[in-house]
């Protein structure tokens, strides 16, 4: 039932302890996250009240055992589960543990730990038999069997352990599997779930940029196969931010990564982003609305890898065919907030970095302009309007034309260099 899913030698000492030490099992079986140990994977381990707590749960498993039983159990236990070595000793684990035992799918791995116990892959994973024939596969495909096959692999409950699987076996691709695999993860990235998130990194969608960036670095080193490799995935990327990110997560060349690529190979691809996005319009797409959690990224690369002022007219076509465009503009720039301690997220304040960085893309005058035909003099504010009960368009709408005005006056020789802070 779970051939190929699990550490062979692991599996048989667990189903040991069930045969010999079913009461020892059932500890283990019911406390299994504690005997792995993930909540104490750092460095610093526990101090002395978190350890006594630890242990006297994990002390139930010797329960009724003669002190032979009990040290013969440890044995394997601490075998089997070596962060509790923390506990009864000053041994410890770090994070990196964790790829070695994901890696050997080890019990002490909580991507496998469930499956010693429950004979079964859980549900939101993905078996690893099935990762291991398509990879197998793989090389004998063409790129649109290689991408049918992917997309069909997973779904949004599996899709994060399904990349961190892929982020595993990477390191050990040839120029022509890694290409293959990431041309049919940049096609079927529109199925990587990419929830709004205090850290977005972490989501499948992230995740699964990252692992093409990584798998950049198995192409083989002929600048015209790289060259032709991010061009491929900026042309073939589903969504065209999903590329974006790629191109952000390639690593530059330098003694740590001596696989890295050059600023020049980024601005190749960065070109054939900005290209893409030439024709939006034809498509009936307008960036800030269609791809509005990626807008600033993407407007970036368009502005600095793009042709003259094309996305500034694309950014006026948009607001002269939907004057309200301009408040998705500004709002796509607005961090969100989580607040301490839970309740709602919410849009923050636009501020000085975030005018900063819509500014260095698009021409500011051009928002502020449709902002001064809507709203006319009640734009105006003597401060920074920090708080207030004003719909969140208008807030944002004051905020963005107080900083402009301020940066205006701030390139004006003679004027206090006073900058609007938070309190």
């Amino acid at each position: 039932m779970v051939h190929d899913e699990v550490d062979h030698v692991d599996f048989l000492l667990i189903e040991a302890i069930r045969a010999f030490y079913p009461t020892s099992y059932e500890v283990l079986r019911e406390n299994r996250e504690l005997f792995v140990g993930k909540a104490f994977s750092g460095y610093r381990g526990l101090d002395q009240n978190q350890k006594e707590k630890v242990k006297a749960i994990t002390d139930l498993v010797f329960t009724g055992l003669t002190i032979d039983e009990r040290d013969s159990l440890m044995s394997v236990l601490t075998s089997l589960f070596p962060r509790i070595q923390s506990i009864y000793g000053n041994t410890l684990y770090g994070p990196e543990w964790d790829t070695t035992w994901a890696e050997g799918k080890r019990v002490a791995s909580t991507d496998y730990m469930d499956r010693y116990f429950t004979f079964s892959v859980p549900v939101g994973d993905i078996p690893d038999r099935i990762v291991d024939t398509f990879l197998e596969q793989i090389t004998l495909s063409t790129d649109d069997e290689a991408s049918n096959a992917f997309a069909l692999l997973f779904d949004l409950e599996n899709a994060g352990k399904f990349i961190e699987k892929l982020h595993l076996r990477a390191v050990s691709f040839g120029t022509e599997d890694a290409r293959r695999l990431a041309v049919a993860i940049a096609r079927a990235a529109i199925k990587f779930p990419y929830p709004e998130s205090f850290m977005d990194f972490d989501t499948p969608f992230m995740r699964a940029s990252m692992l093409v960036a990584r798998l950049a670095e198995r192409i083989d080193e002929a600048d015209e196969k790289r060259e032709k490799f991010l061009v491929n995935i900026a042309q073939e990327a589903n969504p065209i931010s999903f590329a974006a990110h790629v191109v952000r997560w390639i690593r530059l060349v330098d003694d740590a990564h001596p696989r890295g690529y050059s600023e020049e190979q980024k601005k190749i691809m960065g070109e054939a982003i900005a290209k893409r996005l030439d024709g939006l319009e034809a498509k009936g797409e307008w960036l800030f609305e269609h791809h509005p959690k990626d807008a600033p990224l993407l407007a970036s690369i368009w502005s600095r890898y793009g042709e003259g002022q094309k996305l500034n007219h694309h950014v006026k076509a948009h607001i002269d065919s939907d004057q309200n465009a301009v408040y998705r503009i500004l709002l796509s720039y607005v961090p969100t907030a989580y607040p301490m301690g839970g309740g709602i997220p919410h849009k923050s304040d636009f501020e000085r970095s975030q005018y900063d960085s819509l500014a260095s893309a698009v021409d500011p005058q051009i928002l502020l302009a449709t902002l001064e035909k809507i709203h006319g003099d009640e734009l105006q504010v003597d401060e920074y309007p920090r708080f207030g009960k004003d719909p969140i368009e208008l807030r944002v709408a004051r905020q963005f034309a107080w900083i402009h005005h301020f940066v205006l006056a701030e390139q004006e020789p003679d004027q206090p260099d006073v900058e609007p802070t938070r309190e």
